[in-house]
């Protein structure tokens, strides 16, 4: 398993709320597929949980530049993207994110040439 521990584009949008402020309304989290590949699996979990827990795309694909959205109580989330490469490896990218009290959040997965 080849891993790519690539934090990518977060984009957060604070209608008027603290950033250390984590009590309160639940968030949304966008996370848009900038892979150019077709993402398999996709897991968000509580960066305090040690296990990923279930697919959040059950049994669908997110495809290049489709967007599936969650949401979340406040806190500090880890997310991790899956898809098989053609051979036999399979290619993962990690990510985090913070939801603050009813914000909502875009995260964009993409990949970078390193030269």
């Amino acid at each position: 398993m080849r891993t790519l521990f690539l934090l990518l584009s977060l984009s957060l949008f604070l209608p008027g709320c603290s950033v250390f402020n984590v009590a309160g309304e639940d968030c949304t989290l966008s996370i848009t597929n900038g892979t150019s590949a077709t993402l398999w699996f996709l897991y968000v979990r509580s960066s305090d949980d040690a296990e990923w827990g279930d697919d959040v795309l059950e049994d669908a694909r997110l495809e290049d530049a489709e967007t599936h959205t969650v949401t979340l109580s406040p806190g500090d989330y880890d997310v991790q993207a899956e898809w098989p490469s053609p051979g036999s490896e399979t290619f993962t990218i990690l990510a985090a994110a913070t939801c603050v009290d009813g914000d909502d959040l875009g995260l964009t997965l993409s990949l970078t040439d390193q030269d």
